[in-house]
């Protein structure tokens, strides 16, 4: 099979699964009312069918194991397919449960730790960084172990996060996953290469049913599986080629949910709450409260992204000093956005206050 039939083949076959997975997943759901009930956090106000996390990780599973068995190049490192399907079958059941039954942060935080050790465990690990001012940084291995846990469980996390308007995170792992795949492409990295495919597939025939207004939800069983993958996607590309898709890219890619869990960690942490205490000031949230239409929201954090994604490709083109400088600018033109943000919500407020007596 020649290499642009294989990428043809892994992006229908995801795609065609997960959106015949999603449908079969809302008809279950309804039967059996698994659905996620509206109430004052929450933006819909009927009851929407969970499960289409089985749906994407089923028709991503399904073609993974395809797509290892006729291709000679892409293999997981070999050894390490069995490290990624337990892993995944471990936060694919974690959240199962979850969606479900309901399991607290506790439980969810220690599957997630498990789930990070099997993969280090199966020699996904990230052991080195790239320097900014040239060459490589090796970690020891107690270190390597620390950042290769918390690199997973944060990412997880985020795309958890995230997960609060329709088509918002789908989308979003969507978009990232394209560019992954393209960067991934060119640097002749076939191992993540196939992945971000698969990703990307199995998202968008999520979204089929997802995007606004939704009539299903993914639930933590598709947001922990697709932030488990992304993270994997990321230390195999580090480990094969600090200069190509080292850890920066993903980072870069995914802006905007590490962004917005770092702020949800500081605000709830500074008002003595739980960290994982969900609450409706996410970025996505402060965009509605302006009064920007639902769907405008979803469409201008989708562009974002793009862009992210464009600027991840300059990573292959140009120096990495020069590709340091620029991220600096986003992230300072990002921060800068975040505090006229906070100035138009004050304001906001205080009219609303001074209207209002």
């Amino acid at each position: 099979m020649s290499d642009v039939f294989f990428w043809i083949f892994i992006f229908l076959g995801t795609f065609i699964l997960s959106a015949l997975f999603t449908f079969i997943c809302i008809k279950v759901a309804k039967k059996f009312r698994i659905v996620d009930m509206p109430n004052e956090r929450k933006i819909h106000k009927e009851p929407v069918p969970y499960l289409g996390g089985v749906a994407i990780y089923f028709s991503f599973m399904i073609i993974m194991f395809i797509s290892l068995k006729i291709s000679p190049t892409f293999n997981l490192y070999t050894q390490g397919v069995m490290g990624v399907v337990i892993a995944s079958l471990i936060v694919f059941l974690l959240g199962i449960y979850d969606d479900v039954k309901g399991c607290n942060a506790s439980l969810k935080f220690t599957g997630q730790i498990i789930s990070a050790l099997v993969l280090i465990r199966f020699g996904f690990f990230i052991d080195r960084i790239t320097n900014p001012l040239g060459g490589i940084i090796y970690f020891p291995y107690w270190l390597s172990l620390i950042v290769t846990v918390f690199w997973i469980v944060g990412l997880i996390n985020a795309i958890n996060l995230l997960d609060g308007l329709d088509g918002l995170a789908g989308g979003v792992i969507a978009v990232a996953s394209f560019f992954l795949f393209i960067i991934a492409l060119i640097s002749n990295n076939i191992n993540v290469t196939v992945l971000s495919l698969l990703l990307c597939g199995s998202s968008l025939g999520f979204l089929v049913f997802n995007f606004p207004p939704a009539r299903i939800f993914m639930g933590d069983t598709g947001s922990m599986f697709l932030g488990l993958v992304f993270s994997l996607m990321a230390i195999m590309g580090n480990r094969k080629s600090a200069a190509a898709i080292n850890l920066l890219v993903p980072i870069v890619l995914l802006t905007i949910p590490i962004i917005d869990t770092l702020l949800a960690i500081l605000r709830r942490a500074n008002r003595g709450k739980h960290i994982f205490q969900a609450d409706k000031e996410h970025i996505h949230h402060r965009l509605l409260n302006l009064g920007i239409p639902y769907r405008k929201v979803i469409i201008l954090i989708y562009l974002f992204c793009f862009y992210l994604g464009l600027v991840s490709l300059l990573s292959l083109y140009i120096m990495k000093e020069v590709f340091f400088i620029i991220l600096l600018i986003i992230g300072t033109n990002v921060l800068i956005g975040l505090y006229i943000l906070n100035i138009v919500e004050d304001r906001i407020e205080k009219n609303i206050k001074e209207n209002g007596s």
